[in-house]
């Protein structure tokens, strides 16, 4: 059996968004803006939650990476 010599390995993780820092009960602590329209066609802009509703909210996703990088 022939041996294999390596020359680097690496390995990482990464990860984005895995935890939030405040007490939201929510989807997603960040809420988009928005622009709503009245009835008599006057359009104003407010806060998603001023209703105490998520309009349209995704929640904001969580990822992690990990890899192995060998170089022979």
């Amino acid at each position: 059996m022939k041996k294999v010599s390596l020359s680097s390995v690496r390995v990482f993780v990464t990860g984005q968004n895995l935890f939030t820092l405040k007490k939201y009960s929510g989807f997603t602590a960040e809420l988009p803006g928005f622009n709503a329209t009245s009835s008599a066609g006057i359009v104003t802009t407010g806060s998603p939650t001023t209703q105490g509703i998520e309009l349209n909210a995704y929640p904001t996703p969580s990822t992690l990476v990990a890899g192995l990088n060998i170089g022979f």
